[in-house]
């Protein structure tokens, strides 16, 4: 029975690593570096408290405007992806990996806000696309 919990415990810190949904949270993450390459883009490395293998990457541009953040296990894509618009900020693309792979819904964005592609993927294969205009028509 003692061994049980610690195992258990170690499988509730990796499975939330391994979430897939925008349930990760954040505020388990705190900064361990940051960098800046060429003086154009900088970034911001944060780890997950729990498990140091679970990382959060966050890129800004000089000014400080949020350009991209992902999560990472290890070296590969793990969890929610999103892209910003330097100009406005506003989200460019939302994409969910799972050990490198994308899965579930990609989400991609006018400059204006307005969904422009949804796609769907179940372990990195393409299984539903659609594509609309500027008035959220669909485009055929």
């Amino acid at each position: 029975m003692k061994t049980f919990f610690p195992i258990l415990l170690a499988l509730v810190l990796l499975e939330s690593c391994n979430n897939n949904d925008k349930e990760i949270n954040e505020s388990n993450y705190i900064l361990i570096g940051t960098d800046s390459f060429r003086h154009t883009v900088a970034s911001k490395v944060y780890v997950d408290k729990f498990d140091t293998s679970c990382r959060l990457l966050k890129l800004y541009s000089v000014d400080g405007i949020l350009l991209a953040k992902g999560f990472y296990k290890g070296k590969m894509r793990n969890g929610p992806q999103e892209m910003y618009y330097i100009s406005n900020g506003k989200l460019k693309s939302s994409e969910n990996y799972k050990n490198g792979e994308k899965d579930g819904l990609q989400r991609e964005y006018f400059i204006n806000g307005k969904l422009q592609k949804t796609e769907k993927f179940i372990n990195g294969k393409l299984v539903y696309s659609e594509n609309y205009d500027s008035s959220r028509n669909i485009i055929k």
